[in-house]
């Protein structure tokens, strides 16, 4: 047995299969292991031929996949239903259909158990409990294998405590003022962070508290300024292969385009729609703040195996930026944001944005240069 530490709403997760408005059979590249690959192989007659024939590999990357194309899986039905978890269980699917949205990491010391947000269902229900988000704790097998090559314990102990300090300096925020210079501390501390590490000083994150770190004030970390969105903007986030995939994040696209880049918005402007949203939708406040503590409860620790400090912290900065503008756009357009928009506002950007480690990287270093610059 180990450790096991569940997100607070985890099993209130119910799939919504065939009602699912956004089907997970649809816009995803599957990913297939070893296991589901053999499986798949022993498989006879016609249905047998149909896996083989569904599965290609990516040379680039070296996995072999369903729905290369990332449009409709072939064995999604008009039903909205699996034909192999119809025809032959639940166990027959690929393992990563099989766990979706289940997001599990094993630290070898804990597994940590979430739901993920590009699920529609799973942002609802962190709609529904971001108030109250915390982690149930209790001793059980474990359901994942280890996620981490990294076996310094220490350094993992530490890196658990500095995330409970960053998320409680965000929890603390008041307001949307105290929330961006909040993300200021931390990237200030991320910052000295990987400098001290650098140099062999690994005992930082123990003797270090975020809230004891200089507002740098090199930008407004929240809401960005006009100059700094449109550089996580890019075009690859809904471009032409993303109108069949998500029509939805589509829309949300041309909004941007029309509302902003094509008009080439100053920087007064955008201040002043920002100033309008926010006036006008102050009960937003909280979901940007729980949104970006959900976002450092799934990927903080990454730093334990890439020791990356300022990108694992600042990576959720961006993305919040980006539903920001999403549900800024979606307003002026259509003049109420109820929770289902929210939700699918949320899960359709992190569908695209969180998946796609070549525009993560892009939105990353293109602010990032300009910070600097």
């Amino acid at each position: 047995t180990l450790k096991i530490r569940e997100i607070s709403f985890y099993s209130q997760f119910k799939c919504l299969a065939g009602e699912c408005p956004k089907n997970c059979c649809r816009g995803w590249m599957i990913p297939l292991t070893g296991k589901d690959i053999e499986r798949y192989k022993r498989e006879k007659g016609l249905k047998g031929l149909l896996l083989r024939f569904a599965m290609s590999k990516d040379k680039k990357r070296g996995i072999v996949r369903f729905n290369k194309s990332c449009l409709k899986c072939v064995f999604h039905n008009k039903e909205g239903l699996c034909r192999l978890q119809l025809s032959k269980g639940h166990e027959y699917i690929p393992e990563v259909c099989r766990n979706y949205p289940r997001f599990l990491r094993n630290y070898g010391l804990f597994e940590e158990r979430y739901i993920d947000l590009s699920c529609i269902e799973g942002a609802k229900l962190f709609l529904d409990n971001m108030r109250d988000l915390h982690f149930r704790e209790y001793e059980a097998c474990e359901e994942s294998t280890l996620s981490v090559t990294n076996d310094d314990r220490e350094y993992l102990k530490d890196l658990f405590y500095s995330r409970e300090k960053v998320i409680g300096l965000i929890e603390s925020s008041a307001d949307y003022h105290e929330l961006s210079q909040n993300m200021d501390r931390i990237f200030s501390y991320a910052e000295a962070a990987e400098k001290a590490f650098v140099k062999g000083e690994t005992d930082f994150l123990r003797k270090n508290d975020p809230v004891d770190f200089d507002v740098l004030n090199i930008i407004c970390f929240f809401p960005f300024n006009m100059s700094c969105m449109e550089r996580i903007m890019h075009e690859e986030l809904f471009d032409e292969t993303v109108k069949n995939r998500d029509p939805f994040l589509y829309k949300l696209g041309r909004l941007y385009e029309d509302e902003f880049k094509k008009t080439r918005a100053s920087d007064i402007k955008w201040d002043r729609a920002a100033g309008d949203f926010i006036k006008k939708h102050g009960e937003l406040f909280l979901k940007y703040k729980y949104y970006y503590i959900y976002y450092l409860y799934e990927y903080y620790l990454r730093s334990y195996e890439d020791y990356s400090f300022i990108r694992n912290a600042f990576m959720g900065m961006i993305h919040l930026n980006c539903i920001f503008m999403f549900d800024l756009l979606c307003e002026k357009q259509i003049g109420a944001l109820t929770s289902e928009l929210q939700a699918d506002i949320i899960s359709s950007y992190n569908k695209k944005a969180f998946f796609s480690n070549n525009l993560s990287k892009k939105m990353y270093d293109d602010i990032f240069e300009l910070i600097y610059q």
